[in-house]
């Protein structure tokens, strides 16, 4: 509860890509993040302010997505305060891996119905090196980001959803998961592969010459045990985790349809 009456303020930290020079293989899974996110604060009337590390640049659709379901915007890019959040220099980070400079932390807002909300200031801050032990340091691998916003005027009535916003949300999320699928095959295919070898490495050791050479035993059976020990990893990721992983994209594809029949 602020002075001026009540806002929602929302806190949050979004999947990451891990590495800037590959593929961005978790975009779907950081997207299904978006969607839920941005239809549930859709459904808040209070002025609604959100916070936090999204791991998405602007100009990415996770990005569009984000602002076209939930309706709110990006008040660096509204005020024309944009600055970078990863920095080249900080010692936190690893510049084989990640993109030196980036703007992957935001304060989105928007008004609420009955009452504003405007962005008086975007600013970056904490992005100062500092120094621990003579070994240099910083606060996070992150600057951080500090948005005053004043709550005057009247609201606003939330627009509705671009045409565009679901099919390209939708679009994103059925890669992805038939990327999940692929991963399902290649690890059911690993674990087949490694009980075949468990198998014959099993089948080896109960050969009497083997048994009479101790290195021999002991090879065929570090062979079988490093193929269960395999084949159960492999196992484990596809008929454990790999069921979540479709059933989640499920999940958020369903919301999107849902969207879509309402014509909200």
């Amino acid at each position: 509860m602020a002075a001026a009456g009540p806002v929602a303020l929302v806190d949050t930290h979004l999947h990451a890509q891990y590495a800037a020079h590959q593929d961005d293989i978790y975009r779907g899974y950081r997207t299904g993040q978006v969607v839920e996110l941005a239809l549930a604060l859709r459904e808040v009337t209070k002025p609604v302010v959100a916070v936090g590390d999204f791991n998405m640049r602007e100009g990415l659709p996770e990005h569009a997505i984000f602002e076209a379901l939930s309706g709110l915007r990006d008040q660096a890019a509204v005020l024309d305060r944009r600055a970078p959040t990863t920095l080249a220099d900080n010692p936190y980070r690893d510049p084989g891996v990640f993109e030196p400079e980036s703007r992957i932390d935001y304060a989105f807002a928007r008004p609420g119905l009955q009452r504003g909300l405007r962005a008086l200031s975007v600013e970056r801050v904490f992005d100062e090196a500092l120094e621990f032990e003579q070994e240099p340091g910083a606060y996070s691998d992150h600057a951080g980001v500090v948005a005053e916003f004043a709550m005057e005027g009247p609201g606003q009535t939330l627009a509705p959803i671009p045409s565009d916003a679901v099919p390209k949300a939708s679009a994103i999320l059925r890669a992805s998961r038939l990327r999940s699928e692929a991963r399902q095959r290649d690890r059911r295919a690993v674990a087949g592969a490694a009980g075949v070898a468990a198998g014959g490495s099993i089948l080896v050791l109960r050969n009497p010459a083997v048994r009479r050479r101790r290195f021999l035993q002991w090879l065929a059976a570090g062979g079988a045990v490093l193929a269960l020990s395999v084949g159960t990893g492999a196992l484990t990721l596809s008929e454990i985790y790999a069921p979540r992983d479709l059933r989640a994209h499920d999940d958020v594809l369903s919301l999107l349809e849902a969207v879509q029949a309402q014509g909200r």
